[in-house]
């Protein structure tokens, strides 16, 4: 038996849960015993397992991590009792998304019961073992720490977490984020290209306020350049609405909030630019989401990330926060057919490293104990 844990799967937004469930369905179509253990409200069925949230759950502050904790732990002994997880098969894995506390005690309960224990390491500065999240009490660092003693391997989704993983313990593997490449040919794309796309929450940690002073650079020579924002922004951080706000040139007309897409592949579709200076990602699945689509790609430079996803000397990394350095490539990409198809050619053919079924070849091996 395998069994994922993980706290969001869609419609919620997360892009690991929505990686992660699409690993399930993708098991589940090939014939495995597989079950899905998440808190996100779903049709609950024999392989999703839904531990609905403790009513106090988001109201007792420090003690947020503790309720979380003995509710899922309270919770999966009354589901084990109710003959929930039987099965013969002999090699049963748990694969825990993330360390929270909710991983952690289903990772904890599972070992107690002989299962084999892996950790998948998903975001910088958050699950890796060297970030000490604040509290007095360091619960939510401590049940992080203990998570990655008792799971038996820890993959990372980059060499960024590989590097600080394999510190804290001695079986960790580099497995990268999968991407579904379409089997249509992507023709290249010529004229002036006039539609910018931006996939993710807006907020800082993906660089919104430096896409808003981008966007405000160039509607001030350009206005009729479409921007497309694919994700969460409902709750965008009021500094980050002012900023759209008070931009003096940005054009609104040609600005557009989609909010969060479960089938992002239209978007895609119709973009000619992906722009995305994020700060801070475990991987950063929206690159290779767009060059798998034909779609140059414009970001900011995260050590052990950036270097590994795209080819050395790849000219749309800059390594700044300054607005002006990501205008000039865009309008470089927008204007120089020439310069445009080098890009989607080298990109396309990058890409073909992190094909979904290669790296569903990886998991399985993981899964399997292979």
């Amino acid at each position: 038996m395998i069994i994922i844990v993980s706290k969001s799967i869609p419609p919620e937004h997360s892009g690991s849960g929505k990686r992660m469930y699409n690993l399930f369905l993708y098991l589940r179509r090939e014939g495995y015993e597989v079950k899905y253990i998440t808190n996100t409200p779903h049709r609950e069925n024999e392989d999703v397992i839904v531990l609905k949230k403790h009513r106090y759950e988001n109201h007792l502050g420090k003690l947020n991590p503790i309720v979380v904790f003995l509710h899922t732990f309270i919770k999966l002994t009354f589901r084990y009792l109710s003959g929930c997880f039987k099965s013969n098969i002999k090699v049963k894995t748990v694969w825990l998304v993330s360390a929270n506390p909710m991983t952690s005690a289903a990772g904890i309960f599972f070992y107690l019961r002989g299962y084999r224990i892996i950790t998948q390491n998903i975001l910088m500065n958050s699950d890796d073992p060297v970030h000490c999240s604040p509290g007095l009490l360091k619960f939510n660092y401590r049940l992080k720490m203990l998570q990655y003693r008792f799971s038996d391997i820890v993959t990372c989704i980059s060499p960024a977490l590989y590097y600080l993983s394999r510190t804290c313990h001695p079986r960790c593997t580099m497995i990268p984020n999968p991407v579904e490449i379409p089997v249509i040919k992507v023709l290249p794309k010529a004229g002036k290209k006039s539609n910018i796309l931006v996939v993710g929450r807006l907020c800082y940690r993906k660089g919104t306020d430096i896409v808003f002073k981008v966007i405000n650079l160039i509607h001030k020579d350009d206005p009729d350049v479409h921007v497309s924002f694919v994700g969460p922004y409902e709750d965008m951080d009021k500094k980050l609405k002012l900023l759209y706000e008070s931009s003096q040139n940005i054009n609104k007309m040609n600005v557009h909030f989609a909010g969060y897409q479960i089938d992002t592949r239209p978007w895609y579709m119709k973009a000619d630019i992906f722009l995305m200076p994020s700060r801070r990602e475990g991987f950063g699945t929206g690159f290779i989401e767009a060059m798998a689509y034909g779609i140059p790609v414009v970001a900011k430079k995260l050590e052990g990330i950036t270097d590994y996803i795209f080819y050395n000397g790849y000219p749309a990394v800059i390594d700044s926060e300054d607005p002006n350095e990501y205008t000039s490539i865009i309008f470089k990409l927008m204007n120089d057919d020439g310069y445009y198809h080098s890009l989607v050619k080298e990109l396309r053919r990058n890409v073909k490293r992190f094909d979904r079924a290669k790296i569903y070849k990886q998991y399985l091996n993981l899964l399997e104990g292979r």
